[in-house]
């Protein structure tokens, strides 16, 4: 396996280039650009607000915001699917971004196929930006019960729990938190952590951070965990079955558990009966260390 370098945020690349434009440009020029791409860091003005909707009759749920948190809740309560929306709207003046909060709206709609499909709109900003004074908005939803979600966010945490059906979570820039999801997973992170804990089957990928995954009791789905820059740890029920293969291009892999049926010089396990195997489990990391074990198991090591 070839190591792969951490990727680098995309904040620190823009902040890297802005410093390098105004340091060599000549001083008229670099006020101009500093000005042009929305004045630098705190210096911008704020207006805030939150906004709320509900939609009837949602089965599934899309999400997408550019700029903002995204937290899914299980509420047994929940007539309806309940959302609401924390929106942040810069400007160089505060008279600015108070109009660009008026204009902003988060949408909530049904599709025809039972999807809810949330988003914030925001006017569109004169001039570059570049994203150093991005407006946001941090999304809550509150369902009953989802099946299938999916949610995409630029610069942002997700949470999510509870639900089932298909579940693709992404972010570019923060950590995924999953908690009990009764059905596949796949979550991407370009920069964070991801966490899941009592899902049935799970893709993670995360370029700088670790990973730390629970399958479910009576799971028997594909794991598939892959980190550049972090730790990785992977916990299986006694009762799954299937062929655990862990790899890391600068650390230490520890496979352990009572259920290890053989184990091989490369690292590779197998878990449960052998001849019973249906699931497959893929682990690795550039960068850390990896852990296996089976749940109720010993920590003696194979």
């Amino acid at each position: 396996m070839n190591p792969r370098s951490a990727a680098l945020p995309i904040r620190s690349l823009r902040t890297l280039l802005l410093r390098t434009l105004l340091l060599c440009a000549p001083p008229a020029l670099g006020l101009a650009l500093g000005l042009a791409l929305g004045g630098c860091g705190s210096s911008a003005f704020k207006a805030e607000t939150t906004q709320s909707s509900s939609v009837a009759d949602g089965k599934s749920l899309f999400v997408s915001t550019d700029n903002g948190r995204v937290e899914l809740i299980r509420d047994a309560t929940a007539a309806e699917v309940r959302i609401e929306a924390k929106v942040r709207c810069t400007g160089a003046t505060q008279a600015e971004a108070d109009e660009r909060l008026a204009k902003s709206k988060l949408v909530a709609v049904r599709d025809d196929a039972g999807c809810v499909r949330v988003s914030v709109e925001f006017p569109e900003r004169a001039g570059i930006s570049w994203g150093w004074q991005s407006d946001s908005a941090s999304i809550t939803v509150r369902a009953a019960d989802l099946s299938g979600i999916e949610v995409v966010t630029s610069n942002g945490a997700i949470v999510s729990g509870g639900f089932s059906g298909t579940a693709t979570l992404v972010t570019s820039n923060g950590r995924i938190s999953v908690d009990g999801h009764d059905g596949p997973v796949t979550a991407r992170s370009s920069n964070g952590a991801i966490t899941a804990s009592g899902v049935r089957s799970l893709s993670a990928r995360t370029s700088n951070g670790r990973i730390d995954a629970t399958l479910a009791e009576g799971s028997a789905g594909d794991v598939d965990l892959d980190s550049s820059n972090g730790s990785v740890s992977l916990v299986l029920p006694e009762s799954w079955k299937g062929v655990v293969t862990a790899e890391t291009s600068n650390g230490s892999v520890d496979l352990k558990g009572g259920a290890v049926r053989s184990r091989d010089g490369s690292g590779s396990m197998t878990v449960g009966d052998a001849a019973g195997a249906s699931a497959k489990a893929t682990i690795d990391t550039s960068n850390g260390r990896v852990q296996v074990r089976v749940a109720g198991a010993t920590d003696t090591k194979k």
